[in-house]
């Protein structure tokens, strides 16, 4: 076997695992969800991942192949498809993270915020989308190759390394209000930094999928993209998955829901008090009650039993559609 015949096959291999591997943590996100009955847009966005997913692994294995039983149509399209694909998966990806952090927000600006972001994030998908295409259609030769693969160049590779970075720092940054305002334990703060955190490691890949766009192109090329998606991918449902498990674990060591405190503001002639529960990386509760003279605190709904050091055992889930409850 020749070298270059080996290094399709490493390919090809490298193509079914990853790529399975992220799929079926994926289903296993959208399963909790379903089981849990909070389905909502951040799970639409990773099932069109899983989707997009599917198809470009399908274009990969036919397009580095023998491709002498295609027609010169079949395998620019295939390249095409490779290409477009990719960034489906990736921007797909970024959405649903960002989504995720949409649902953990009360409404307000800060929200309102948030969602005119996630209207960014389509915009820069749109404009790589398009690059491809003007970049490739002015350069003649490479579609009469037996494998066609465009060149795409610095330019290209400029744009992505700007809005993965751009974008990836968002989505480490957007969580950091939630962590602020809310009061929860040190474990709870580590994990829900812990979780957010994880779209580092997809910068970190993105990065190298644009320096193997400069410098190598071809196979590398090809996988460095395999490997930016199926990472993006599970990157997307670590959230879900982390939150999940420890929900767990909770139960399993205290016999009962997390236990989380219940922070009481001064209040004020002009201001009621206002209490912010904190569950898990699922669902933000925000939640206001009135007082008059500020200190009938016997009057507040019962969220759950209670313990003698001020802390809550039982919460509410989340509405089935997926919103938070409360209000800001």
């Amino acid at each position: 076997m020749s070298t270059m015949e080996a290094q399709f096959e490493e390919l090809r291999v490298l193509s079914l695992v990853l790529p399975l591997f992220a799929i079926v943590v994926t289903l296993f996100r959208l399963a909790i969800r379903a089981w849990r009955r909070q389905l909502w847009w951040d799970d639409f966005w990773a099932m069109a991942a899983v989707l997009c997913l599917i198809l470009f692994m399908t274009a990969m294995q036919l397009h580095f192949r023998d491709g002498s039983s295609y027609s010169l149509t079949t395998r620019i399209a295939l390249y095409y498809m490779l290409s477009e694909f990719f960034y489906a998966v990736n921007w797909c990806s970024k959405i649903s993270i960002f989504l995720t952090t949409i649902r953990l927000t009360v409404r307000g600006p800060y929200r309102t915020l948030l969602v005119r972001l996630a209207c960014c994030f389509g915009v820069a998908w749109a404009i790589l989308f398009a690059q491809v295409f003007w970049v490739c259609e002015t350069q003649p030769g490479w579609k009469d190759t037996p494998q066609p693969q465009c060149n795409l160049g610095r330019n290209v590779a400029i744009a992505q390394v700007i809005t993965d970075v751009a974008t990836d720092v968002i989505l480490i940054a957007a969580p950091l209000k939630l962590i602020w305002r809310v009061k929860v334990t040190r474990p709870q703060r580590i994990r829900i930094t812990m979780v957010f955190g994880s779209t580092i490691i997809a910068t970190i890949v993105s990065l190298y999928h644009a320096y193997a766009i400069l410098r190598f192109g071809g196979f590398e090329e090809a996988r460095a993209a395999v490997i930016q998606d199926g990472v993006s991918l599970i990157v997307a449902d670590v959230s879900v998955i982390v939150a999940f498990f420890a929900r767990i674990s909770s139960v399993g060591e205290s016999h009962g829901p997390v236990a989380v405190e219940l922070v009481r503001v001064k209040p004020s002639s002009k201001s009621p008090d206002s209490f912010a529960v904190n569950v898990d990386t699922d669902t933000t509760i925000s939640r206001d009650y009135s007082h008059p003279d500020g200190s009938d605190l016997d009057k507040m709904p019962s969220l759950g039993s209670s313990s003698p050091n001020g802390k809550v055992s039982a919460l509410p889930e989340a509405d089935g559609d997926g919103e938070p409850f409360g209000k800001v």
